[in-house]
């Protein structure tokens, strides 16, 4: 905030409704809809527990509690499964952009 508020001159105070914090930048953007694309790609790879947990959780906004009900699991084992499911969308991801090459 120090930073923007020194470039901009204006930014001092965060209520102010003038102030507009600066969103993502274009090459950030980029590779977002880069990686939603290679996602969508492998998306039907994923198995059926992967694809209903990241739609639930990232998509749907569901709680851990909501989730473990639907997979018949424990909520405190979901951030395990979570990140195995990540895990095996990004190799997934890599693999289809390795072939790509």
């Amino acid at each position: 905030m120090r930073k923007q508020g020194r470039v901009t001159g204006k930014c001092s105070n965060l209520e102010d409704e003038d102030v507009v914090m600066p969103g993502p930048s274009l090459d950030d953007h980029l590779l977002q809809t880069e990686r939603l694309e290679r996602l969508a790609e492998v998306w039907d790879l994923l198995p059926e527990d992967d694809q209903l947990l990241l739609e639930g959780k990232y998509i749907l906004g569901q709680e851990d509690t909501e989730l473990a009900d639907m997979l018949g699991c424990k909520a405190s084992s979901i951030r395990m499964k979570l990140t195995r499911a990540r895990r095996r969308a990004f190799q997934l991801m890599n693999e289809e952009a390795d072939h790509s090459l």
